[in-house]
């Protein structure tokens, strides 16, 4: 029986910077928790990544928020070019993910990309 997989790992890499005034004994709690809603992908069915950032932090936003969608496979070779990533979805998150992003104090925000695999994106296995 032969079905189309992808071994494709989806990297959601964050980088973000905080800015406090608060004073060094303080500790400040953002949380970053990343989803995708299909381990497996059949070639040609597109799913959805969605990135949850939670600001514990009652006083400060966090800003310059970029998200960098990077698509890999097994190996570690970068495969972005077999994948179409449409602009994400955003909610309570102001800006863009492009560095201008922000989510408010004790806010918290969320993006979704959906991601649709190429032809010949999958691999071939044989049972």
């Amino acid at each position: 029986m032969k079905q189309f997989l992808s071994s494709v790992v989806v990297c959601l890499l964050l980088a973000g910077w905080l800015v406090l005034q608060a004073a060094p004994v303080e500790a400040a709690c953002a949380k970053v928790s990343i989803e995708i809603l299909q381990e497996l992908t059949i070639e040609r069915t597109a799913f959805d990544a969605k990135l949850v950032l939670t600001n514990g932090i009652p006083d400060q936003s966090l800003e310059n928020i970029r998200v960098d969608v990077v698509i890999q496979d097994g190996s570690g070779n970068l495969k972005n070019e077999l994948f179409f990533v449409r602009p994400p979805s955003l909610s309570g998150i102001s800006g863009a993910l492009d560095g201008s992003g922000t989510v408010s104090a004790a806010g918290r925000g969320e993006a979704h990309w959906l991601i649709i695999p190429s032809p010949g994106a999958g691999y071939l296995l044989q049972e």
